[in-house]
């Protein structure tokens, strides 16, 4: 039970500080908006009759989920070494529910955002809730894995001004290897290879199946990838957590 509560305490500290930031929440709709509008539309119109804004707008949902993701894994950190976690830490709380906390606040502002972002883009291209359970499954799983890549990356980080970059080394190619922008079928032979072994390719086709009814993937076998990536991921993060603790 008392852990049970530490998680509940984390969660409602982490949801108190992104609520009272508007900036972040009107650019992590504007962004996907311009995208559409200046790229998925025309590109849309002269590749496919329209269809790729369709394709593009569900995979900008990953992109906002994973991005958003990761920074929260940073900011474990970084609140870490500023200090405000230094109350929480003094206490008898386990490690391991700071890091779940954390994850589950962020996978609720995940679910959120994407449901205001199929909203809004819903008015602009052909995107909808087709399959909420895979929806919301996915959302939790990448939300888990990718907050706990943070954690990972950032607590081998010396200093916190290079985790961006970093970060941004790390998710990149995942991104562009992930069949988010276009189509894995499209790409040379060693990228494909390169993307059956990327999770959050199958995270991608999920969340596409979900939203336009589209899959390259059986989606069991996304399913099973996108699990074992957030499993992995969360064990990973708690250990470096600890490790950064008491290192």
């Amino acid at each position: 039970m008392d852990a049970l509560r530490d998680i509940w305490t984390i969660f409602l500290r982490e949801l108190m500080h992104y609520r009272r930031n508007r900036v972040y929440w009107i650019a992590q709709i504007a962004l996907p908006v311009l995208i559409i509008v200046f790229v998925g539309i025309p590109l849309g119109q002269q590749v496919s009759g329209g269809n790729y804004a369709s394709y593009l707008a569900s995979g900008l949902l990953v992109l906002t989920v994973t991005s958003g993701a990761i920074g929260g894994g940073f900011t474990l950190i970084e609140e870490m070494q500023r200090g405000f976690l230094r109350p929480i830490l003094v206490a008898p709380v386990a490690r391991t529910s700071i890091v779940i906390g954390k994850i589950l606040a962020r996978t609720l502002l995940s679910l959120i955002l994407v449901l205001l972002m199929i909203l809004v883009l819903g008015l602009m291209v052909d995107l909808r809730i087709a399959h909420p359970l895979i929806l919301v499954g996915t959302l939790v799983g990448i939300t888990f894995g990718f907050v706990g890549l943070g954690i990972l990356v950032a607590a081998q980080i010396g200093q916190l001004e290079a985790f961006r970059t970093i970060a941004a080394f790390i998710t990149i190619p995942l991104y562009l290897l992930s069949g988010m922008l276009f189509p894995i079928a499209d790409m040379p032979l060693p990228m494909r290879w390169a993307a059956t072994v990327n999770p959050l390719t199958y995270a991608v086709d999920l969340f596409r199946f979900a939203t336009i009814e589209q899959n390259a993937q059986p989606l069991l076998l996304s399913a099973i990838a996108v699990l074992v990536f957030a499993v992995l991921m969360t064990l990973l993060a708690t250990r470096a957590f600890d490790k950064r603790l008491t290192g």
